[in-house]
């Protein structure tokens, strides 16, 4: 579960000292497009002012991520490069979208070889599944669509708020207890 004191994660801005920048809220505006000159990324700010936001992370995946910044740091410095993404291809530069799709099937197709998942998802599932599992923790509406990005709550309660049996025999469990528990 996330603790009251759990990191944010944001886009990391470079720092004088490696590593340290990972919560850095400056760069949280940017987002990365697959095209440009030559096909290159480039940044922008997200689609709407509700793109702008902070997520609460897992203490455990924050200090994954503090220790792969701490590595890739020394990668950088041994290339002549001062901090850049978060996340960098093979050779330090910002990867491409289709670059993390394809990266993601071949771990996908490689957990389904391995017994460690059941059925193949698109990363995109991802992002449905977190905002599915907001609802499921019993996350108050106004916190999953600001954790989302999404302009309208009722937007966010139509795609992730759909029925869940467990919730469903749960809610009426607690409304039985109010009528019968006197």
């Amino acid at each position: 579960m996330f603790s009251e004191s759990a990191p944010n994660v944001r886009s990391p801005l470079p720092s004088d000292r490696p590593g340290s920048d990972l919560y850095d809220s400056r760069h949280d505006e940017q987002r990365r497009f697959p095209c440009g000159m030559g096909g290159r990324p480039y940044l922008s700010p997200p689609k709407s002012a509700h793109g702008y936001r902070t997520v609460p992370i897992h203490p455990v995946l924050a200090e994954r991520l503090d220790e792969w910044r701490a590595v890739q740091a020394n990668q950088l410095f041994a290339k002549g490069l001062g901090p850049q993404y978060m996340f960098t291809n093979s050779e330090l530069g910002p990867w491409f979208p289709s670059g993390i799709t394809h990266h993601w099937r071949q771990d996908v197709k490689r957990a389904l070889a391995e017994g460690r998942v059941s059925t193949y998802g698109h990363l995109h599932m991802i992002r449905h599944w977190y905002g599915t599992q907001l609802f499921a923790v019993g996350t108050d509406l106004p916190t999953a669509r600001a954790q989302m990005g999404h302009h309208s709550a009722t937007f966010t309660a139509n795609v992730y708020g759909h029925a869940d049996p467990r919730r469903a025999r749960e809610a009426g469990e607690k409304v039985g207890a109010l009528l019968w528990s006197r």
